[in-house]
């Protein structure tokens, strides 16, 4: 049996049993990606699966923070990229980059260990697929997100901080753009 990763001191009599005071690591062998391990720092189990949600047009440094927050909650990160049709139904408008060049930024990214794009029929389809323990939410996204409590009671739903939004969101950026084109 492989040793697993462990922060602090590693119990040199039996290296295969967590003692009390050790701290396994989020960053697990391939083989234990499911189990569940005690995060102190977030005082919450880190669940094997955590998924993200987003439009993720222009992707920038606040959306790389955003998906590095939302992997502290679990070892297997799942962003799930919004679709071209659901984008025009929400924000009243269709994004600047199509669905599958969003989709091939974040994979290039390498922060998501799979990247789907939705379902356009069922919003909740992805979820109900993939099982997540955790379900990370950026500060301001709220569509779609008054169910998630109620529909799932075993998926655990936060909401993760800012990374300087006056200057990383993706529509002050596009003003910008437009703005220097005229």
């Amino acid at each position: 049996m492989k040793k697993a990763i462990f922060r602090g001191k590693a119990n040199m009599t039996n290296k295969n049993k967590y003692s009390k005071h050790q701290i396994p690591s989020t960053k697990l062998r391939p083989d234990a990606k499911r189990k569940k391990i005690w995060n102190l720092e977030f005082g919450i189990w880190n669940l094997s699966r955590v998924m993200v949600f987003g439009t993720f047009d222009i992707f920038h440094p606040g959306h790389k923070n955003f998906l590095k927050q939302a992997k502290k909650y679990g070892n297997y990160l799942i962003a799930v990229i919004a679709r071209d049709r659901t984008v025009k139904e929400v924000k009243g408008k269709l994004p600047k980059n199509p669905e599958n060049v969003r989709l091939k930024n974040v994979v290039s990214s390498g922060l998501a260990d799979k990247v789907i794009l939705g379902n356009l029929s069922d919003k909740y389809a992805v979820i109900r697929k993939h099982k997540p323990g955790v379900i990370a939410l950026g500060y301001d996204q709220f569509n779609y997100t008054d169910g998630l409590i109620k529909k799932f009671l075993n998926i655990k739903v936060i909401r993760l901080k800012p990374f300087k939004p006056s200057i990383y969101k993706s529509s002050k950026i596009r003003r910008q753009i437009t703005d220097s084109r005229q």
